[in-house]
């Protein structure tokens, strides 16, 4: 859902901003990173410029 728009235009339709709602906090891969995630994993995000 990320990757065809689909989360960008749901939340779009509800009045949402997707910048706000689709990238997440600086903080969250580094906390998640080697605990419940691999090592090297990066949270999913859009590119909202293209949006």
């Amino acid at each position: 859902m990320y990757e065809n728009g689909e989360l960008t235009k749901l939340i779009k339709k509800y009045g949402g901003d997707p910048a706000q709602f689709l990238k997440p906090a600086s903080d969250v891969a580094p906390a998640r990173r080697g605990v419940d995630r691999p090592a090297d994993w990066n949270p999913p995000s859009i590119d909202t410029a293209g949006s």
